[in-house]
Protein backbone atom coordinates (compact mmCIF):
# COMPACT_ATOMS: atom_id res chain seq x y z
CA UNK A 1 0.00 0.00 0.00
CA UNK A 2 2.79 2.18 0.88
CA UNK A 3 4.68 1.65 -2.47
CA UNK A 4 1.43 2.16 -4.20
CA UNK A 5 1.00 5.69 -2.60
CA UNK A 6 4.70 6.59 -2.93
CA UNK A 7 4.40 5.77 -6.87
CA UNK A 8 1.67 7.93 -7.56
CA UNK A 9 3.21 10.72 -5.55
CA UNK A 10 6.05 10.57 -7.42
CA UNK A 11 4.05 10.17 -10.73
CA UNK A 12 2.18 13.22 -10.19
CA UNK A 13 5.78 15.54 -9.36
CA UNK A 14 7.21 14.35 -12.43
CA UNK A 15 5.56 17.25 -14.62
CA UNK A 16 6.32 19.87 -11.80
CA UNK A 17 10.18 18.73 -11.70
CA UNK A 18 10.50 19.22 -15.43
CA UNK A 19 8.82 22.19 -15.88
CA UNK A 20 11.19 24.01 -13.18
CA UNK A 21 13.96 23.67 -14.94
CA UNK A 22 12.60 24.67 -18.86
CA UNK A 23 14.63 27.17 -20.21
CA UNK A 24 12.73 30.44 -21.51
CA UNK A 25 12.46 29.14 -24.91
CA UNK A 26 11.51 25.50 -24.55
CA UNK A 27 7.37 25.84 -25.02
CA UNK A 28 8.39 27.17 -28.68
CA UNK A 29 5.45 25.67 -30.58
CA UNK A 30 5.18 22.60 -32.87
CA UNK A 31 4.64 23.56 -36.44
CA UNK A 32 3.22 21.24 -38.82
CA UNK A 33 2.94 22.80 -42.72
CA UNK A 34 2.43 22.02 -46.60
CA UNK A 35 4.43 22.87 -50.12
CA UNK A 36 4.87 22.43 -53.24
CA UNK A 37 8.71 20.71 -53.79
CA UNK A 38 10.04 19.66 -57.19
CA UNK A 39 12.44 16.47 -57.05
CA UNK A 40 13.93 15.11 -60.30
CA UNK A 41 11.77 12.17 -60.77
CA UNK A 42 12.71 9.00 -63.14
CA UNK A 43 9.73 8.33 -64.80
CA UNK A 44 8.16 4.30 -64.87
CA UNK A 45 8.22 2.82 -68.31
CA UNK A 46 5.07 1.72 -69.58
CA UNK A 47 3.78 -1.73 -68.45
CA UNK A 48 3.82 -4.38 -70.89
CA UNK A 49 0.89 -4.92 -72.87
CA UNK A 50 0.82 -8.90 -72.29
CA UNK A 51 0.85 -9.91 -68.73
CA UNK A 52 2.94 -12.85 -67.17
CA UNK A 53 0.72 -15.60 -66.46
CA UNK A 54 4.18 -16.92 -64.50
CA UNK A 55 7.44 -15.76 -63.28
CA UNK A 56 9.45 -19.12 -61.98
CA UNK A 57 11.76 -17.27 -59.21
CA UNK A 58 14.88 -19.48 -58.86
CA UNK A 59 15.26 -18.87 -54.87
CA UNK A 60 13.33 -20.95 -52.28
CA UNK A 61 10.76 -22.43 -54.85
CA UNK A 62 8.78 -19.10 -55.15
CA UNK A 63 6.40 -18.49 -57.97
CA UNK A 64 5.37 -15.12 -59.43
CA UNK A 65 1.97 -15.69 -60.69
CA UNK A 66 0.75 -12.36 -61.51
CA UNK A 67 -1.63 -12.46 -63.94
CA UNK A 68 -4.30 -10.51 -64.84
CA UNK A 69 -2.12 -7.35 -63.61
CA UNK A 70 0.54 -5.95 -65.78
CA UNK A 71 4.22 -5.76 -65.00
CA UNK A 72 5.86 -1.83 -64.42
CA UNK A 73 9.10 -2.56 -63.33
CA UNK A 74 11.87 -0.94 -65.65
CA UNK A 75 12.54 2.89 -65.03
CA UNK A 76 13.39 4.95 -67.95
CA UNK A 77 16.19 7.39 -68.78
CA UNK A 78 13.94 9.98 -69.16
CA UNK A 79 14.27 12.70 -65.71
CA UNK A 80 11.78 15.50 -65.38
CA UNK A 81 11.13 17.85 -62.51
CA UNK A 82 7.57 16.82 -61.00
CA UNK A 83 6.16 18.68 -57.95
CA UNK A 84 5.15 16.32 -55.06
CA UNK A 85 3.55 18.04 -52.17
CA UNK A 86 6.00 17.83 -48.87
CA UNK A 87 4.63 17.64 -45.45
CA UNK A 88 7.04 19.60 -42.91
CA UNK A 89 6.79 18.94 -39.18
CA UNK A 90 9.35 21.28 -36.96
CA UNK A 91 10.08 22.21 -33.55
CA UNK A 92 12.91 23.98 -31.80
CA UNK A 93 15.25 21.15 -32.39
CA UNK A 94 14.16 19.04 -35.23
CA UNK A 95 12.53 19.50 -38.72
CA UNK A 96 11.42 16.40 -40.46
CA UNK A 97 10.34 16.17 -44.52
CA UNK A 98 7.60 13.79 -45.98
CA UNK A 99 6.66 12.97 -49.08
CA UNK A 100 2.42 11.85 -48.81
CA UNK A 101 2.26 11.25 -51.97
CA UNK A 102 4.38 8.42 -52.49
CA UNK A 103 3.42 6.52 -49.50
CA UNK A 104 4.43 8.94 -46.76
CA UNK A 105 8.07 8.53 -47.50
CA UNK A 106 10.55 10.24 -44.84
CA UNK A 107 12.69 12.56 -47.50
CA UNK A 108 14.70 14.59 -44.21
CA UNK A 109 15.22 14.80 -40.82
CA UNK A 110 17.63 17.82 -39.93
CA UNK A 111 18.55 18.00 -36.46
CA UNK A 112 18.77 22.13 -35.75
CA UNK A 113 21.11 22.26 -33.17
CA UNK A 114 23.98 21.76 -35.03
CA UNK A 115 22.11 21.19 -38.69
CA UNK A 116 23.07 17.71 -38.82
CA UNK A 117 20.96 15.63 -41.61
CA UNK A 118 20.47 12.66 -39.21
CA UNK A 119 17.95 10.57 -41.96
CA UNK A 120 20.66 10.59 -45.29
CA UNK A 121 19.04 13.64 -47.59
CA UNK A 122 19.18 12.85 -51.51
CA UNK A 123 20.28 16.33 -52.19
CA UNK A 124 19.09 17.32 -55.71
CA UNK A 125 21.47 19.33 -57.81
Amino acid sequence: MKRTILLAIVLLAIPFASQKGQTPGSNAPVKIWEEATVIPTYLVEPSSTSPRFYDGRAYQGAQGRVYPYPINENLSRVKEDKSYKMVYLENEYIKVDVLPEIGGRLWGALDKTDQYDFIYRQHVV
